[in-house]
């Protein structure tokens, strides 16, 4: 078993443990897939290259359950993944705070798991 095995074994324990049911949507393609929610703390630049750090909402799925019409896809800024808790439904907008960053990271070497940065967009 090699790292990427190791992250992805885990990531199956973390979503037996605290995994959320979740739709992930592009337009009016969607898939429902179970995710684990977290936060990190990211840094960048602003306009004025000034740093600033800021806390980012976070989705980590294993990457091939994020498949639309057949296909395994990549986020892409734009996407949403929906949860509902106690009947809020809780809209993410998938998007990195970092223009100049892809909204998803891979966590191993293969792309076994990723990582996608997203804001809170809405909660009805």
């Amino acid at each position: 078993m090699d790292m990427s095995d190791s992250i992805s074994a885990a990531l199956h324990t973390m979503k037996l443990i605290n995994g959320a049911t979740v739709i992930y949507r592009r337009g009016n393609q969607s898939v429902e897939l179970v995710g684990v929610r977290g936060q990190s703390k990211q840094r960048g630049y602003n306009a004025d290259g000034l740093e600033i750090t800021w806390q980012s909402h976070e989705w980590t799925f294993h990457s091939d359950e994020l498949e639309l019409a057949g296909t395994v896809i990549t986020p892409t800024r734009g996407d949403t993944i929906e949860e509902t808790i106690d009947g809020q439904l809780r809209v993410y907008a998938v998007t990195h705070l970092n223009p100049a960053q892809q909204p998803y990271e891979w966590e191993d070497f293969r792309g076994l798991v990723t990582r996608i940065h997203n804001v809170l967009q809405s909660v009805t």
